[in-house]
């Protein structure tokens, strides 16, 4: 019989009683493989991965594959244990060391070895490859490649070698893939190596290898993780994060699938699922960014809701409550798929205050360890600190729903769509109900402080660029800059429109307030930041295009999302006037008037565009942090 290499689902499920040995210390080689040139493994995006313990030195080397110039995949085993370790990526013929600014294990090998062995590696910067930073990307396999033929690649005992072959079978959650003809296997160093097969002459990304016999994750049943994972970045170094989930995702993980709908009822199908199951999808999500834990922030905006909120490891702790902790809140219960959310809430506020000094609130995971009434009975709970959030006593006049009904009668996603609104009001992300209420209160724990927390900054970015909020009006314009509602992402940039036509002698624009002071700029990365949302000022598609879109989007370390701030002449002794020059086209940021519209008269004012354009210092490249009559109003001081 031949010997067979066994290829790993994302959501790994070994069978038997032990399980095969990490590639990371086999001592069996990838005999007979065929060398890699340098060449291949750049345009594969081949990496070698080094984890090891700063002080010693000491660590582990693997394989693995670039998803595009700024994010990694590697086998999860090869990340583990990472307190004091530190992660690098070199690329053979590339010049430097690339470092992890963070870490997203899908299960840890050493700590879960029935969850699915793979890490994402995010990096502190870019890999350039074939002269670019940001345009390399790996196509996922999104299909089941029973038959279809594939290519391993591992760095081994030295360099990478390859090895052809063909998916045999897909049985369960493992699928098969013939060994070679003198029984090549994987060896030390194979693990996170990329497992290709070819459709319609195109590589695609199948599997990463993992274990001695061959095992390794691969990637069509989780495609949606991976791939929103690494587009709504958050950083779990800080105490909090928030971004936008996406359907594909959500009904990607563990009960994730009723929470989803259709797109216009989407917000309905969360609503209608019992907020155990919700909170435990949350749950997943937060901790595949390697974050504690966290829940859904709803909202009846359009196309956000799926916002979810997540915990960090500064901004929170994980208690795991047992019968006894629950009891003595005051308000146990046994079965966490029975209880109504108002209880659930009040014994997780009871069991944090007990448990967890100086903890403003918590809430359940959603997840209990044992059946119902086990004497040895665990249930998970989420504490905040007050670097995370904060308690209020809320008047109940204030909150639409669940101020004018018993708590105990008001559907857990209203209540919590009431306090992410009343939270919202007081520079907070979100936040959520503790369940307690009198005759004129509820309790609210509010989290992320929009202003101090951040959830898509990377951690790099000083506390004091972030609070020197400006607004940036343009000279042409006399309006400042906005963002889009919710932050939404790949929506072109505009200004505000404060007037409904154009008079002629008319004094100012839009007045300065500070709904409008939501921009910083981080001299060290050259960002220009979005301050609510964590989210980068963007070339769409990194055009480099004349008239091409300014958008938001994630920050990820791209050339395209970093500008030359330049100080413009003015004739003005006591005012600062500046250009934008982006790094990646070497155009400046303009404001754009868009063209009269037909049967539109020549009065009617509309708002502009921000777009890119040669720079040649006109008004709409000149932008600065006040309006045309702040002068007048307020003197030179």
């Amino acid at each position: 019989m031949k010997a067979a290499l066994t290829v790993l689902l994302l959501s790994l499920e070994l069978s038997g009683s032990a399980f095969a040995q990490p590639t990371g210390v086999s001592q069996q080689a990838l005999t007979g493989g065929t060398a890699v040139s340098q060449a291949e493994e750049q345009r594969l995006g081949l990496v070698n991965v080094r984890t090891y313990t700063v002080a010693t030195g000491a660590g582990v080397g693997c394989s693995g594959v670039l998803l595009t110039n700024v994010w990694a995949l590697t086998a999860g085993h090869c990340l583990d244990s990472m307190t004091g370790r530190r992660t690098d990526i070199t690329v053979t013929g590339v010049p430097g060391v690339y470092t992890a600014d963070a870490i997203y294990k899908f299960g840890a090998w050493a700590n879960d070895p029935a969850g699915p062995d793979l890490g994402l590696v995010r990096l502190s910067r870019p890999v350039p490859l074939d002269g670019s930073t940001n345009s390399f990307f790996t196509r996922l396999n999104r299909d089941d490649p029973t038959g279809k033929t594939s290519t391993v690649y591992g760095r081994s005992t030295g360099g990478y070698l390859s090895l052809t072959t063909r998916v045999s079978s897909v049985g369960g959650r493992t699928l098969q893939i013939e060994a070679g003809p003198v029984g090549e296997t994987t060896a030390q160093g194979d693990s996170g190596g990329p497992v290709f097969v070819q459709n319609g002459g195109q590589s695609l990304l199948a599997g990463i290898t993992s274990t001695t016999n061959g095992t390794a994750a691969t990637i069509h049943n989780h495609e949606p993780w991976i791939t929103v994972v690494a587009r709504t970045f958050l950083d779990q170094s800080q105490p909090f994060g928030a971004a936008d989930a996406y359907a594909e995702e959500v009904s990607a993980v563990p009960e994730g699938a009723p929470l989803t709908g259709p797109p216009v009822n989407q917000l309905r199908a969360l609503g209608l699922a019992h907020w155990a199951s919700a909170q435990r999808a949350a749950q997943v999500m937060c901790f595949n960014r390697g974050f504690i834990g966290g829940h859904f922030i709803p909202t009846t905006t359009r196309g956000e809701e799926f916002r979810f909120a997540c915990i960090g490891r500064s901004g929170g702790a994980f208690y795991d409550a047992t019968q006894a902790d629950l009891d003595g809140s005051g308000w146990g219960f046994q079965d966490i798929n029975s209880v109504n959310w108002a209880q659930g809430a009040r014994a997780a506020a009871g069991v944090c205050q007990a448990r967890v000094p100086g903890s403003v609130g918590g809430f359940m995971t959603g997840y209990m360890l044992r059946p119902p009434g086990a004497s040895d009975q665990r249930m998970g709970i989420i504490c905040i600190n007050p670097s995370a959030g904060s308690f209020s006593d809320v008047d109940a006049e204030l909150l639409p729903v669940a101020g004018r009904y018993d708590l105990n009668e008001v559907p857990w996603l209203s209540a919590r769509a009431d306090a992410a609104q009343f939270c919202r009001g007081f520079g907070y992300v979100g936040g959520f109900s503790n369940g307690h209420q009198s005759l004129e209160k509820r309790g609210i724990t509010c989290i992320g402080r929009s202003d101090i927390i951040l959830g898509g900054f990377p951690a790099s970015v000083p506390a004091e660029v972030l609070s020197r909020r400006r607004a940036l009006y343009a000279e042409s314009e006399d309006a400042p800059l906005l963002a889009p509602p919710d932050a939404a992402i790949e929506v072109q940039l505009s200004f505000e429109s404060c007037h409904d036509t154009v008079l002629l002698g008319s004094a100012g624009g839009c007045p300065v307030g500070p709904e409008y002071e939501i921009w910083s700029y981080d001299p060290a990365t050259h960002r220009l930041l979005h301050v609510l949302s964590g989210r980068c000022v963007n070339i769409s598609g990194a055009r480099t295009d004349v008239e091409a879109e300014i958008i938001l989007y994630p920050c990820v370390g791209s050339a395209n999302e970093k500008w030359e701030i330049v100080r413009a002449p003015t004739d003005s002794p006591t005012s600062s006037i500046w250009t934008l020059k982006s790094e990646h086209s070497g155009l400046c940021l303009t404001a754009y008037r868009p063209s009269r519209q037909q049967g539109e008269i020549d009065v009617i004012r509309r708002a502009a565009l921000l777009r890119q354009a040669p720079c040649d210092g006109r008004p709409a490249q000149r932008f600065t942090d006040v309006d045309a009559d702040w002068y007048r109003r307020n003197g030179p001081n």
